[in-house]
């Protein structure tokens, strides 16, 4: 059996889904920028399996977290986000498969979060359509499942501190620092200034009455820049 055979089969194994249709595997590791095969890419599943992921996590928060849409979808969103898929591919080896173009290779593709998520869906989306919404739901569940369950511990709360941290320890390999920059005001009025530092550098900066508060704002503004530069 060829090496890369092999490697596909190890990698079923530790998905725990055998896939009848081979070619839908094969298409949902192979990136767009692989020999430049127009529509022979996973961009399609990849959309396919977006969907499917956000329904499966959305009908677990609907039947057993019992809290109003906007928490429910601050939940989802915390589960469901590019650090979190990113993490479940690192855990399956996933990396090491992908099919990629020489640009993608040599820039640290394999390793890059958005790569990884992306495939992610796209297998998501492969099994889909290979067996049916049964062993997507049982997939999705393996490599998420434990996220979602910690959403619904902590009620969908804005914690900006714990997605920066996750975010970060998946990009860049670290943890964020917060540096206080200021105290403004009488001791009974004091308000906080406090900058986010990610990756040696100032990337948010944010107001409170306490250090605290301060903080998770920094971390907020920080987030939103961070996904303003993925886009």
């Amino acid at each position: 059996m060829p090496k890369r055979q092999e490697r596909l089969r190890a990698f079923e194994e530790a998905m725990g889904y055998h896939f009848q249709d081979e070619a839908l595997l094969r298409l949902a590791l192979t990136h767009c920028s692989f020999n430049g095969n127009v529509g022979q890419n996973n961009q399609r599943l990849e959309f396919l399996g977006d969907a499917v992921l956000e329904f499966v996590i959305s009908e677990k928060l609907y039947k057993q977290s019992h809290t109003e849409e906007g928490q429910m979808t601050r939940m989802r969103a915390n589960v469901v986000c590019e650090a979190s898929l990113a993490e479940a591919a690192k855990r399956l080896s996933l990396g090491a498969l992908l099919q990629l173009g020489k640009g993608e290779e040599g820039s640290g593709g394999r390793e890059k979060p958005s790569i990884l998520a992306d495939t992610m869906e796209s297998i998501m989306g492969a099994i889909y359509l290979d067996g049916g919404m049964e062993p997507a739901r049982q997939f999705i569940l393996q490599c998420l499942g434990h996220k979602t369950e910690t959403a619904m511990e902590h009620g969908g709360g804005a914690d900006y501190k714990t997605q920066l941290q996750h975010i970060c320890s998946v990009r860049f390999a670290e943890v964020p620092k917060y540096e206080l920059v200021s105290q403004q005001g009488p001791a009974h009025e004091r308000i906080f200034v406090v900058q986010a530092v990610v990756h040696g550098k100032e990337c948010g900066s944010g107001r409170g009455k306490s250090k605290k508060e301060a903080e998770q704002n920094a971390a907020k503004a920080a987030l939103d820049r961070l996904n303003n530069d993925k886009q």
